[in-house]
């Protein structure tokens, strides 16, 4: 057959071969598990934003520093609200560990700064207290009368019977007694009591004014305290006492004052710059502090180690109740204001060290145990500082507080007030309403 009848499209194909071949499949068991895994290949990141992408160290450093300026900022915060504390007790402990600087003649001269710094204290004071809060201090004589009868009076009793109790149960040397019944009968702080009450948010005006009152009344009630209480006759320089008194204090506060009702400048001046003048005041304080207690250091106590222990156990016991005290009996009396209480606590239960160490000095000026006599006030100086100091940020809080609370109070009371006139108003117009339509509808 030729090849072209095979190829040709009309004959039928051959047939196909079909083949069956026998196929054993293996038994399960033998058979292999197997998977399959599909793996996805990464994304593509261009080296860009690689590059941007930070490290782990990176992101270590930026919170760590997150973490050191918020502890600094915190820190800083901290300091400046108890900047009056910290730099009371550093310059404490400058006058413990280099009292050369800061003794009388040393290398700073700080008695230059404790010779005028009652002055810019009150004049500071006189510019930044408004007349009116003054004339209300003035106003406020019970109060004043309270505070200097506690002064005078309830704390020259506390040291008699303190100074009672120590003869019996300890071994101080009879002179130290004898100052500290002499302690009690002291006017209160000048500069201190002021300061103190500021940065505590307390009424500053009446600190103020008891200040001044109980260190003018102080040259006259102290040695008529020692000569009762001691046995003490003081021979005291009156007047030349109350120059000093006037110099340091009274005209400064008035020339303030002076000041700031002739000066619209000076008013906006205190308004703009209140913490300015704070710190002024406070910084003065703290260099009259480092001034005096390097002279202590210098000098030295005479007192052994062991009655100053003593001293101060005592005067610490004395001083929390003497504030304590005073606080039960203000509130015994019917007084409430926070800002009076604070105010009234630190000028009643604070003695004056400037006022103080010189009358000792007269007292006591041919004996040779003055510096036994002096020992008491010399601890319980820096006491009354640093616990004053220690409290003052507590105690604006709380005058913060109430005066918040007392603030809404009036404002809720306020509300209630105009509520209770709407509705008045609304009651008369509809019961008016009502009786004028009776009216119309009886004639009718």
């Amino acid at each position: 057959m030729p090849l072209t009848t095979l190829l040709s499209p009309s004959l039928p194909p051959p047939p196909l071969l079909h083949l069956r071949l026998p196929i054993r499949s293996p038994p399960l068991s033998t058979v292999a598990p197997f998977s399959v895994r599909i793996s996805t290949p990464p994304p593509r990141v261009p080296l860009l934003s690689l590059a941007k992408t930070p490290s782990t160290w990176t992101k270590k450093v930026s919170t760590w520093t997150e973490k050191v300026s918020t502890w600094t900022q915190g820190a800083s915060t901290w300091a400046g609200k108890n900047f009056l504390l910290l730099g009371i007790a550093g310059a404490i402990g400058l006058g413990k560990v280099r009292p050369e600087l800061g003794v009388t003649g040393g290398t700073l001269n700080l008695e230059v700064v404790t010779k005028f710094g009652a002055m810019v204290v009150f004049f500071i004071q006189g510019i930044s207290i408004k007349i009116e809060q003054l004339g209300d201090a003035l106003t406020s004589w019970k109060l004043n009368t309270f505070i200097q009868i506690y002064s005078f009076v309830v704390l020259p009793t506390l040291t008699l019977l303190l100074a009672k109790m120590l003869a019996v149960v300890s071994n101080l040397h009879p002179a130290v007694l004898t100052g500290i019944i002499a302690l009690g009968c002291l006017p209160t702080t000048i500069n201190m009591c002021v300061v103190i009450s500021e940065a505590s948010g307390a009424d500053r005006a009446l600190a103020l004014l008891n200040a001044v009152f109980s260190n003018v009344a102080g040259i006259f009630i102290t040695p008529m305290l020692l000569l009762i209480l001691v046995g003490e006759s003081v021979s005291m320089p009156y007047l030349t006492v109350l120059q000093k008194l006037t110099k340091a204090v009274i005209l400064p506060l008035l020339a303030g004052q002076v000041l700031q009702r002739i000066s619209p400048g000076v008013r906006r001046l205190r308004d703009k710059r209140k913490k300015s003048f704070s710190r002024v005041s406070e910084m003065a304080l703290i260099l009259i502090v480092c001034n005096t207690f390097s002279d202590a250091f210098t000098k030295g106590l005479s007192v052994s180690s062991g009655d100053i222990s003593w001293l101060l156990f005592a005067l610490s016991a004395l001083h929390a109740i003497s504030l304590l005290g005073f606080v039960g009996l203000f509130k015994a009396f019917g007084f409430s204001d926070l800002s009076q209480m604070v105010a009234g606590a630190v000028a009643s239960s604070q003695k004056t060290l400037a006022f103080g160490l010189p009358l000792l000095k007269t007292v006591f000026a041919q004996s040779s145990l003055l510096g036994f006599v002096s020992a008491p006030l010399l601890v319980y100086h820096p006491m009354q500082m640093l616990t004053g100091a220690l409290l003052a940020p507590s105690a604006k809080r709380a005058i913060e507080k109430s005066k918040s609370n007392s603030q809404s109070e009036r404002i809720e009371s306020e509300g209630e007030g105009e509520g209770d006139g709407e509705g008045d108003g609304e009651g008369d117009g509809e019961g008016d309403g009502e009786g004028t339509s009776a009216e119309v509808s009886a004639k009718t």
